[in-house]
């Protein structure tokens, strides 16, 4: 064979194994549509009838070809114990609307999306209370405290109680009264509690909000049972968190010169007493040696968590696994 027929057909089969190695081309599931209100209200579920409360649900959800929710899991439910997870996700199978994920082109099985919804009464409902829905606690009840008030002898692993209290001008809590059906014994050990909390609120705070109402929910565990020893938060509620400019500063230095423009770092951190994360560790990092697991911790140390997770248990005393991604600016 000729010399330019061994170099065309060297050619030829470069670029073939070169289109055999090319990633196909793909794109990710995504929300095409919420549910529309009067589906919202609908979904509002029996455990919060006669609560003018709104609440948002944060789900994770797997999509089909033909766009259809499958699965969907609560990441989120705020507040907690009332069954509004339960009634958002529900929803979101039934009337949310997905573009499926792609491959060249066609539609696949398997796509994930993360979405949010707010789930709020029917208007007309008798009016109650004014709610502060967003309190950052200034002191809550301890895992000794949460330990301590399990009623003795009651069976079970563990009790959701949901109280709604009125705040005081010093963000202290009154006339706490269970809102979901819990047991007597659970709702007293929950009520005894709730002295332990006190919501921050500036001056100008104290005058507006007092006498404004509150939901606290508090999920009980059985001390000799396992999940009590399982001290790890799961539902934060983040009081400070960096924004784009702070991630692109800590961009790792060795990822931008191999011209890496994403990556992902996971901190694994202890919660110390005033929220901030302390003894930060790295847990993983994507791609490895690279930067973004030792980014994950600098980006760890300018975040604060509030003192009670979503989900109604402390967080000081526990560990958080924080994945943090990062993608590099267009230049």
């Amino acid at each position: 064979m000729k010399p330019a027929s061994l170099i065309a057909l060297a050619l030829s089969l470069l670029l073939a194994s070169s289109a055999i190695a090319a990633p196909p081309a793909s794109e990710e599931a995504r929300l095409a549509a919420n549910p529309m209100d009067s589906d919202l209200m609908d979904a509002f579920p029996e455990k919060a009838r006669g609560q003018n409360i709104m609440a948002q649900v944060t789900m994770r959800c797997t999509i089909d070809a033909a766009g259809k929710a499958r699965r969907c899991e609560t990441l989120k439910e705020d507040p907690y114990g009332l069954g509004f997870g339960e009634a958002g996700t529900g929803l979101m199978e039934r009337k949310g609307r997905f573009k499926p994920r792609r491959i060249d082109g066609q539609a696949v099985d398997g796509g994930q999306v993360e979405v949010s919804v707010h789930i709020w009464p029917r208007p007309g409902r008798k009016a109650s209370p004014l709610l502060h829905s967003e309190p950052v606690w200034a002191s809550v009840a301890s895992f000794e405290d949460m330990a301590a008030a399990w009623p003795a002898g009651q069976p079970g692993d563990e009790a959701v109680v949901v109280l709604r209290c009125t705040m005081r001008s010093a963000g202290d809590l009154k006339n706490c009264l269970a809102i979901n059906g819990a047991e007597k014994a659970s709702v007293d050990a929950a009520r005894s509690l709730s002295d332990r909390f006190r919501v921050r609120l500036t001056r100008d705070e104290a005058s507006f909000y007092a006498g404004w109402d509150v939901i606290l929910s508090l999920r009980l565990l059985n001390p000799a049972g396992p999940a009590a020893a399982d001290r790890r938060v799961t539902a934060p509620d983040w009081t400070t968190f960096p924004d784009e400019r702070a991630l692109q500063a800590v961009y790792p230095a060795r990822a931008a010169s191999a011209g890496i423009r994403s990556g992902r770092g996971v901190a694994d951190c202890l919660v110390a007493a005033d929220g901030s994360l302390t003894d930060c560790r790295v847990a993983g990092e994507r791609p490895d040696s690279l930067g973004f697991g030792e980014a994950s911790l600098q980006v760890a140390s300018q975040m604060k968590l509030g003192l009670w997770s979503a989900d109604g248990r402390p967080t000081v005393g526990s560990r958080i696994r924080l994945p943090i991604d990062f993608n590099q600016a267009a230049r």
